[in-house]
C-alpha cells in the first residue's frame, strides 16, 4: 500500500498569517474604540470642570448678595425707600406733584398753535422746513 499524502489547500504559514491579521484587526478596532471613549470622557470632564467653575462663581455672587441682604444697611435702605419708614427724630418730606390744571395751562402756553388749527401733515412741515416757506 502506498501512502498518499493529502495536501491541504491552505498551508500552515497562510493560516498563521490570517490568524495574525485577524487578531491585529480585532485589537486595532478595540484600541480605537477605547481611545474614542477616553477622548469623550476627557471632553466631558473638561465641560464639567467649566460648569463647576461657572457654578462656583454664581455661588460666590449669591453669597455676596445674601451677605448684603442680611446687613443692616440693606434693611435700612429697604425700610426707607420701599416702606417709607423714618428714624425717630427725622422728618418725612413728601413732594406734591403739580395739579393737573397747572400742568395743562403750562402745556397750552408752550404750544404756539391754537387748539382749533389742525397740525400740518409731515410732508408739508418738511417742505416748509427745507424750502423755507412760512405757510
Amino acid at each position: 500500500m502506498t501512502k498518499k499524502r493529502h495536501q491541504s489547500i491552505i498551508s500552515l504559514p497562510k493560516v498563521v498569517t490570517i490568524v495574525t491579521f485577524t487578531l491585529v484587526a480585532i485589537l486595532s478596532v478595540d484600541f480605537g474604540r477605547k481611545a474614542l471613549e477616553r477622548y469623550q470622557v476627557q471632553r466631558q470632564v473638561e465641560w464639567l470642570r467649566e460648569q463647576v467653575a461657572i457654578e462656583q462663581e454664581r455661588n460666590e455672587a449669591l453669597q455676596e448678595r445674601l451677605d448684603y441682604v442680611s446687613s443692616d444697611a440693606y434693611v435700612e435702605k429697604t425700610a426707607r425707600e420701599n416702606l417709607k419708614m423714618i428714624k425717630p427724630g427725622e422728618a418725612a418730606v413728601v413732594v406734591i406733584p403739580r395739579s393737573t390744571e397747572e400742568a395743562s395751562l403750562s402745556s397750552q402756553a408752550a404750544a404756539p398753535e391754537s387748539a382749533d388749527e389742525e397740525p400740518k401733515p409731515y410732508w408739508q412741515q418738511w417742505a416748509s422746513l427745507l424750502l423755507g416757506s412760512n405757510d
